[in-house]
């Protein structure tokens, strides 16, 4: 039987784009862990408080859950997450607020830096390697940094503040630098503007980051302020130092998101 090596060759390297377009969208990000803000902050394993949109529609998350490139995640009030590309070189976690929708995206043109799309809502950010947060406002390029972001429920407003390294926030309008302690504020068809952010909005950000981190983390680890400690001292060569216990109902409930601060004058 005589054979079309052409034709071979051809269905051959279709094959192969498809496998490797499939290996492209696996294991994107993963939703690390799921935390219900009631009464206690407490994690759970799967909940309707966050949602992640399928082929299928509108399905309840679970943790440990994959999430590919395009798919679409958002959280209801009292419902948080975390969202982990720990395995990717972006290294970059991710804590949702409650009525918050992102969409996961691959940032066109810059290879594997990863982009997280902030539809509404609040999102608080580390990162070790490069990455891009953006809304319909503005974009956010960012590296080796940690920094917290809002756009309120008309999607026409948005804030931004630093809380370690530098974020560089753009527009059509233009840019502005932000650096550990600063903020911006970026309003539709509006450059963004430094702004001043209030002690109240300050302790909002540090307070719930703090306490996704806490959750996101195994339950013994090492911790300056003790809930439980042993007393530091030498026994046959070894050194004791103070470890925490951490659970979540050490933790309180996450307030509701502040007004956006107002611009300075």
């Amino acid at each position: 039987m005589k054979v079309d090596i052409a034709l071979l060759l051809t269905v051959l390297l279709g094959f192969s784009s498809a496998i490797a377009q499939t290996e492209q969208k696996q294991a994107n990000a993963t939703i690390r862990t799921l935390v219900h803000q009631g009464d206690k902050a407490e994690k759970v394993k799967s909940t309707d408080f966050v949602q992640v949109q399928t082929a299928d529609g509108w399905q309840n998350a679970e943790q440990g859950m994959a999430i590919v490139e395009g798919q679409s995640i958002k959280t209801e009030q009292s419902g948080n997450f975390a969202l982990e590309y720990d395995k990717d070189y972006s290294n970059a976690h991710i804590f949702v607020g409650e009525n918050t929708q992102v969409k996961t995206e691959v940032n066109p043109g810059e290879g594997r830096w990863r982009t997280i799309l902030l539809e509404v809502g609040e999102i608080y950010v580390k990162v070790k390697g490069f990455f891009a947060a953006k809304s319909r406002l503005f974009n956010s390029v960012v590296g080796m940094t940690e920094f917290y972001m809002r756009i309120d429920a008309s999607g026409q407003e948005g804030f931004v503040y630093v809380v370690k390294g530098k974020v560089t926030v753009i527009n059509e309008q233009g840019r502005l630098a932000l650096y550990a302690g600063q903020a911006a504020r970026i309003t539709l068809s509006l450059a963004p503007v430094l702004t001043a952010p209030s002690a109240a909005h300050v302790q909002h950000i540090t307070t719930w980051a703090q306490q996704m981190q806490k959750l996101s983390n195994p339950w013994w680890q090492f911790y300056k302020s003790p809930w439980f400690y042993v007393p530091a001292g030498v026994v046959g060569g070894y050194t004791f130092y103070k470890v925490i216990i951490d659970r979540p109902d050490s933790h309180n409930p996450l307030p509701g998101p502040p007004d956006p601060p107002q611009r300075s004058e």
